[in-house]
């Protein structure tokens, strides 16, 4: 304890080891407060941009305030960001893409997950475990603890540091040929044996580079309204 002491009067603070967890909700605790940790230290994830810098899912508060005029004028939701949920103004037009943040199972393949220890500006890892038969995901916030025990020294040591990396990832992909691209796959799905079809996807890309320029799948879901 009076070691515990002595770091939190320098600004910094303990260490916590955390052992063998053993029921699903503990770890679903344990990553809640590490999540906050990060809310408190002010790390916005990086934000996801098409090819001219339309913001295609972001965090910070300013900047979703900012994006509003453009993203409206694209045809897209003007984005409410509270600092801490993840927010896609184009929804279910790019979520097949991007992936998900929120409590939704994300592909592997999807923007945020590949380049998800870009976006969050410091080392982070995870792996699938099951525990009493349910499937968790924990996460390694390792990469976290030193910015956190240097938050006093701010803006010089590791919180610094990443709070000056560009965290944001610009794509290939032009939001208004995804537009596009939309709504000539709804415009031409198929009928068959009387039924109209709703299910497909699309690709376009330049044929001199090699750029993905469109990607999608339909149907989608709306990445921002909280799974029920």
């Amino acid at each position: 304890v009076a070691a515990a002491q002595l770091q939190i009067d320098a600004g910094k603070g303990p260490y916590f080891y955390l052992p063998k967890m053993e029921h699903h909700l503990e770890a679903r605790l344990w990553n809640a407060a590490f999540v906050l940790a990060q809310a408190a230290l002010r790390i916005p994830r990086g934000t996801i941009r098409d090819c001219h810098g339309v913001p295609l899912a972001l965090t910070d508060p300013l900047e979703a305030e900012e994006a509003a005029p453009l993203v409206r004028g694209l045809g897209g939701e003007p984005p409410v960001a509270d600092g801490r949920r993840r927010v896609q103004p184009f929804g279910a037009l790019t979520v097949h893409l991007l992936g998900c943040t929120q409590d939704y199972w994300s592909d592997q393949n999807t923007v945020e997950k590949k380049f998800d220890t870009h976006l969050r500006g410091y080392p982070y890892d995870e792996r699938v475990e099951v525990v009493e038969g349910v499937r968790i995901v924990k996460p390694d916030y390792s990469g976290l603890a030193g910015p956190f025990r240097d938050r006093a020294l701010f803006p010089a040591g590791r919180l610094g540091d990443i709070l000056r990396k560009d965290r944001d990832v610009r794509l290939s992909l032009d939001i208004r040929i995804q537009a596009a691209a939309a709504r000539a796959l709804q415009n031409n799905f198929p009928e068959c044996d009387g039924v109209r079809r709703s299910a497909g996807a699309a690709v376009v890309l330049n044929a001199l580079t090699g750029d993905i320029l469109a990607c999608l799948s339909l149907p989608g879901y709306d990445p921002n309204v909280p799974p029920t």
